[in-house]
């Protein structure tokens, strides 16, 4: 089956692409696609490892199945800083 990746940031602008398809049998799990993704692109390997995966309009887990009427999009995560940088008073 074929699956559409969408990925955001820097893993996007690393891959050259916003959307990417990738084949894999079904069914597929959420770790399988990005290992596929990760093999098919080694450029973005280390970054596609952190990123939080979505499917449905929520986070998914490794163990996840997509189907493929289903696009999962990559997103990398946003930390934040010390909260002893700066005081709102």
């Amino acid at each position: 089956m074929q699956i559409m990746v969408r990925l955001a940031g820097s893993l996007a602008e690393r891959a050259g692409a916003p959307r990417i398809a990738i084949e894999l049998p079904e069914p597929a799990t959420v770790a399988a696609i990005i290992s596929e993704l990760q093999r098919l692109h080694p450029q973005i390997a280390a970054v596609a490892a952190s990123a939080i995966a979505v499917v449905a309009g929520r986070h998914a887990s490794p163990d996840d199945v997509v189907n493929s009427s289903q696009e999962i999009a990559l997103l990398l995560p946003v930390a934040g800083g010390s909260q002893k940088l700066f005081r709102v008073r």
